[in-house]
């Protein structure tokens, strides 16, 4: 897991990565992704994940506030 700060204006990424054997693209919206995407909305963050079978990136950019 990594955190960084000022990747953009007013912005920070949290970056968790594993080396698994992936998500599967026939079972892609198990609960625990959609509370993930669902609390980076919320936060009005944008998500991105990767995943292959060797193994899973997500990234959440957010918006750092003062």
């Amino acid at each position: 897991m990594k955190l960084q700060s000022d990747v953009g204006f007013g912005e920070g990424r949290l970056t968790v990565t594993d080396n698994g054997r992936g998500i599967r693209t026939d079972s892609p919206g198990g609960s625990g992704l959609q509370l993930i995407d669902s609390l980076s909305r919320q936060i009005g963050g944008q998500l991105k994940r990767e995943s292959s079978p060797n193994g899973t990136s997500t990234v959440v950019t957010l918006p750092i506030i003062d």
